[in-house]
């Protein structure tokens, strides 16, 4: 619509009279020329097509002193560009009531084609256009079309999380009645998911080492732990009969080696001369197992407490995994979690309190034991002993 280099609209009238092209007009100019309507008579039932077009247009640009649609050599016209309007006015019952005017498109490097001038006409041509409020530039226009059904699909799916969200909240909690009915489903829910992860019921879903599977990492502790105080539970090593190692309780930097530092006989029978005092000769001073049993358990202590630590963290890190599952408000989940620490922390603090109060009756209060296998065990080893000592006095005497 911009071929004659001037400024083209298109007005739709919502008339009752059905006319499809009833005229086109040049505005007049800011000199005070005169306009000039350019009637086109058509039948009503004919349609008004590039024909029609291309004969206002003709008439339009000789009237505008313009090159017209086949003109040649336009670089030799005295005029491209005008800021005259071509005005064409549609009418109909059916067409809405709009105008759309289409202005010659902006350049920056003049050539033979278009002079400085001709920008300076466009520009002003433009600008008296923007400046309109009731404007809308079309190429914005274009660009909004063209994306919104991009953007139609960006706010379904915004709806559609938001009503899963809404879903998951379940129903309203304005009162502390529905407050306190929420952290009861909650609650209960949590409830199901530790009784699975106790059991061992896990979702073969997860990954292998998920913190999810509690009850495999606490029994993976609880073995450890087992192994630590088998191996790294007691000062000395234990001896056999024969007088060697006992393979089952020594650590690897041990094996194989018997000086007078790892000899638990020759630490015994030390701590049994300092200990001397005022005892019946042939028995032995009542402190002496005492201190023995507290020297070789001295590890104890670090060992479980370590252990307990280990447990406590797989809790935390299985609460920090499920609650998300059970929660999805980021706000309640944020104030459950930090009262949660609380009830962590002193959870673990009487653990450990619990486990000092034990291991100081195990190793400080007087040692005794109602187990009948301490002594059935003790007498086997001594008959055990006494029978080594005897074949190897035979080997001997041979």
């Amino acid at each position: 619509m911009t071929c004659h280099g001037s400024a083209a609209g298109l007005t739709l009238d919502d008339s009752q009279q059905d006319f499809p092209a009833q005229s086109a007009m040049p505005e007049p100019q800011r000199n005070g020329k005169t306009g000039l309507k350019l009637a086109v008579d058509l039948d009503n039932e004919k349609r008004f097509g590039s024909e029609e077009f291309g004969k206002i247009f003709d008439e339009a640009a000789e009237f505008m002193g313009l090159p017209g649609q086949n003109a040649k050599n336009i670089e030799n016209a005295s005029k491209r560009f005008s800021d005259d309007i071509l005005k064409m006015e549609l009418s109909g019952p059916d067409q809405h009531h709009l105008s759309v005017v289409d202005v010659p498109g902006l350049f920056h490097n003049p050539t033979k084609y278009q002079t400085a001038d001709d920008r300076a006409i466009i520009r002003r041509l433009i600008e008296s256009y923007i400046t309109d409020k009731r404007t809308i530039i079309l190429l914005l226009y274009g660009h909004i079309r063209s994306e919104f059904p991009n953007v139609v699909k960006d706010i379904e799916s915004h709806m559609s999380k938001a009503h899963k969200a809404l879903e998951l909240l379940g129903p309203s909690r304005q009162t502390s009645i529905d407050q306190r009915r929420f952290l009861t489903r909650v609650a209960n829910k949590y409830q199901r998911e530790v009784s699975k992860a106790l059991s061992g019921n896990y979702d073969p879903a997860i990954g292998r080492e998920s913190p999810l599977k509690l009850r495999m990492h606490t029994r993976v502790l609880s073995d450890a732990f087992a192994k630590a105080i088998a191996v790294q539970g007691h000062t000395k090593v234990f001896q056999t009969v024969r007088g060697v190692l006992d393979t089952e309780y020594t650590r690897g930097n041990e094996k194989g080696k018997q000086g007078p530092d790892q000899c638990i006989i020759e630490w015994i029978r030390t701590v049994y001369r300092d200990s001397r005092g005022t005892e019946l000769p042939g028995t032995v001073n009542p402190s002496v197992l005492e201190n023995l049993f507290r020297q070789q358990t001295a590890s104890w202590e670090p060992i479980a407490n370590n252990y307990i630590q280990k447990v406590t963290n797989a809790v935390k890190a299985y609460n920090g995994k499920v609650l998300p599952t059970i929660i999805t408000e980021s706000d309640v989940l944020e104030k459950l979690l930090r009262r949660l620490v609380q009830t962590q922390e002193a959870a673990y603090s009487a653990a450990t309190t619990e486990f000092c109060r034990i291991l100081n009756d195990e190793r400080d209060g007087i040692l005794q034991t109602v187990n009948h296998y301490f002594a059935d065990n003790l007498n086997a080893i001594r008959e055990e002993r006494v029978r080594f000592r005897l074949q190897q006095a035979r080997d001997n005497e041979g």
